[in-house]
């Protein structure tokens, strides 16, 4: 074998050793993350009951109980990336953004920077969510009917990175493909 030959197969050995590397971090990455989720997602505890929910004031716990239900909290980090996913809920001029770190939805009052991206309720649809015994035939209707609207605001490497495929998908009962997000 000469030297070259010696050289490709050595540079070869370095290269297909960085990806195995790389691929054992992503799976840590990945492992560890999973492991960090709560097991039980949505709140057992209804804070309303079929009187209340007429005069129910949409808070921080009522977008955190949405949330949970969607799953939400299964939203992670990008793998090496420090970057959270972030949710901004509008409801009719309301606005709260939520935070997913390590599994644990944090809603507060107000915008965020960076967010992936913004969901706008209607105080009905809310109403309407909350009201349902299957969340999901709640959110969707809530879409086709225009009371619930999806905005995405983050690329799509990014909610793919962060897991917002199958939300997008819970949602709104379709994939969410490339084409489909406006740059």
């Amino acid at each position: 074998m000469n030297k070259k030959a010696k050289a490709v197969l050595i540079i070869s050995a370095i290269i297909i050793i960085v990806i195995i590397l790389i691929a054992l971090v992503l799976v840590y990455y990945f492992n560890k993350n999973e492991s960090n989720k709560t097991t039980n997602n949505i709140p057992q505890q209804k804070f309303w009951n079929a009187t209340t929910l007429t005069s129910l004031s949409v808070n921080e716990s009522v977008i955190n109980y949405i949330l949970y239900s969607l799953e939400a909290n299964k939203l992670h980090n990008p793998p090496l990336s420090p970057s959270t996913p972030k949710i901004e809920v509008l409801v009719d001029n309301e606005q709260f953004n939520s935070e997913i770190i390590k599994g644990r939805i944090i809603t507060k009052k107000g915008s965020i920077n960076r967010k992936d991206i913004k969901i706008h309720m209607s105080r009905q649809a809310v109403i309407n969510f909350l009201n349902s015994s299957n969340s999901i035939s709640a959110i969707e209707s809530s879409i086709s009917s225009g009371d619930t609207r999806l905005e995405i605001v983050a690329s799509y490497p990014t909610l793919f990175a962060k897991g917002y495929l199958s939300l997008y998908k819970k949602f709104t009962g379709k994939d969410l493909e490339e084409k489909d997000i406006a740059e």
